[in-house]
């Protein structure tokens, strides 16, 4: 059962300011999947509804973290903080094939986001936020999950496209990579 029933408020997408390299559509990334019934269960075993889930950069082996001013999303080295607890509610709208994950602040009632601000200079693409469920911002914040060959990874993209990226400080965005060759910078581990 969805935890989050908005799909008929869910606005028709809208153009990216920044041209998109690639179609979010997940046809395109099957052959990263053994068939579609895998791509549709494997990533979501790792996101049950209702779980709390930490999401470790597989690059960098920091956590995502929601900042403390209730906005902000960075990484650090704290496991055990409540910052770095994510709520998974799972989101099927009924057009999609596959369905999508809105991850929660345990910490502060948000959602993780991505937005169409560009990252601070010498980061990559867009920021990522909280933000809240309100309706001009409820496209921000649905995230699909791709399992990858390398185990114990996942590739989180986003609803308009681009993925979540570690930077090499503490700071996260949203960036255009190429899902059939990831960046490892792309990868996150679920850990409960």
């Amino acid at each position: 059962t969805n935890s989050l029933h908005f799909s008929s408020h869910l606005p028709p997408r809208r153009s990216p300011k920044k041209p998109r390299t690639h179609s979010p559509s997940p046809p395109r990334r099957a052959h990263l999947l053994c068939s579609a019934e895998v791509q549709r269960k494997r990533p979501m075993e790792q996101f049950r509804d209702g779980d709390h889930v930490r999401l470790r950069s597989r690059e960098y082996g920091t956590y995502l973290h929601a900042d403390e001013d209730g906005h902000g999303v960075s990484l650090h080295h704290r496991r055990a903080s409540m910052n770095a607890a994510w709520v998974v509610h799972v989101y099927e709208p009924p057009e999609a094939p596959v369905p999508y994950l809105l991850l929660h602040s345990a910490a502060y009632g948000r959602y993780l986001a991505a937005t169409n601000v560009e990252a601070p200079q010498g980061h990559h693409w867009c920021r990522v936020e909280q933000r809240g469920c309100d309706q001009p911002e409820v496209d921000l914040i649905p995230w699909l999950a791709i399992r990858t060959e390398f185990g114990d990874a996942v590739y989180l993209d986003h609803f308009h496209g681009g993925c979540l990226r570690a930077n090499w400080n503490t700071s996260v965005s949203v960036d255009v990579d190429d899902p059939d060759n990831p960046s490892p910078t792309t990868l996150w581990v679920v850990e409960p």
